[in-house]
């Protein structure tokens, strides 16, 4: 019994601080709504340990309607996200007859005057990919460049109305659109955006609450940190079971 005692007080003491730990942390996301918990995290540190880092440069299209650029999987339309590539799959964009075109590398969506898609065409609709270049003429015909594993590119002409591309012969040059650094204003504002839009403060309390911020060893150790106030209860029962009755 007495080495029970001695590993209970023990075991106790080394978890006191793993205790104190998830009280408060589960205090405090009890009351996320009350304390403003879901404002961006903008701390430099934290959002470098998520991983969430700027870029140098940000680099977009300018078109009549503004620019688009991406940053993380976001497309941007000025300050507004409107559309979502894979990490670094952003290629091109332009607006026309009241419509903005966004090409991804394995995406192009088709977007009204007021950013909201309308259509979103991928492999699956037949859509050839990877695009590596996005073109328009004067008629307002949308042209696509697939990058070729073998051979030269091939160069396709959409019919947005049909949702439909036919591949055409380049027997003229043609202006593809190219990437180009923003205004230092609307950059830094992107930046400023960016920097946190998706990661809240409820969020790293949750991730420090259950492990999850330490990655996998964080997740084992509130498991074996679970596991031992358990058996703390129970050996805490046995002690006062085992207790001699009072007089």
């Amino acid at each position: 019994m007495f080495r029970l005692v001695r590993w209970h007080r023990r075991t106790g003491l080394l978890l006191a601080a793993f205790l104190v730990l998830l009280a408060s942390t589960g205090i405090l996301i009890n009351h996320a709504d009350q304390l403003d918990l879901d404002q961006p995290v903008k701390n430099a540190a934290v959002l470098s340990w998520y991983g969430i880092d700027s870029p140098d440069q940000v680099l977009g299209i300018h078109s009549s309607s503004g620019w688009f650029s991406q940053l993380g999987t976001g497309v941007y339309w000025q300050q507004t996200r409107v559309a979502q590539c894979k990490k670094s799959g952003f290629v091109a964009a332009f607006s026309s007859n009241s419509q903005m075109i966004i090409a991804c590398k394995e995406q192009l969506f088709v977007l009204d005057a007021q950013g909201e898609i309308e259509e979103k065409l991928d492999s699956l609709f037949g859509l050839p990919v990877p695009i590596s270049a996005l073109a328009s003429n004067a008629s307002g015909e949308v042209f696509i460049q697939i990058a070729a594993q073998h051979g030269s590119a091939e160069t396709y002409k959409l019919n947005l109305d049909s949702a439909q591309w036919t591949r055409v012969n380049e027997s003229q040059s043609r202006t593809w659109l190219a990437l180009q650094p923003l205004p230092e204003p609307l950059e830094n504002a992107l930046l400023e955006q960016y920097r946190g839009s998706d990661l809240n403060w409820e969020r790293v309390l949750l991730d420090l609450h259950s492990g999850r911020l330490f990655g996998v060893i964080g997740n084992w150790l509130m498991d074996f940190v679970a596991i031992c106030i358990l058996v703390l209860a129970a050996s805490g029962l046995r002690l006062w079971w085992a207790r001699p009755a009072r007089k």
